[in-house]
């Protein structure tokens, strides 16, 4: 699974059947929903291990990885850092445009559903 894909669409149906639906629920009972909340909460700190993450996140050993990978981070000495490396910084930076994506999404809907309320009170 490549969590930065999930987006706002992890609310969907379509999404929860097509990734982990465990990490789904596991997230959306934890009151996340949006990518930019789960990458809020890991920036919180500077560093984590990999068991708080996989506690934290309901995430198991290689979803962790997945996850810290995809947000830029590296582990070194059994701590995840964010890293400063090239690569690192591509990785947030695909991460931080499927945030933008799932921001612009979620606008529109919103929108729609606005005008689509006004529309109907004419």
């Amino acid at each position: 699974m490549i969590f930065s894909n999930l987006g706002y669409g992890f609310t969907c149906e379509e999404i929860k059947t097509q990734s982990e639906p465990n990490v789904v629920q596991n997230w959306l009972q934890s009151n996340l929903y949006r990518l930019s909340q789960i990458r809020g909460f890991l920036d919180e700190k500077a560093t984590w291990n990999t068991q708080e993450v996989m506690t934290r996140l309901r995430l198991n050993e290689e979803e962790t990885i997945q996850l810290m990978t995809e947000l830029g981070y590296c582990l070194e000495r059994n701590s995840w850092k964010l890293a400063t490396t090239q690569e690192a910084a591509e990785k947030r930076k695909v991460w931080l445009q499927h945030e933008q994506e799932e921001e612009t999404r979620l606008t529109k809907e919103v929108e729609a559903s606005i005008y689509g309320a006004l529309k109907g009170t004419d």
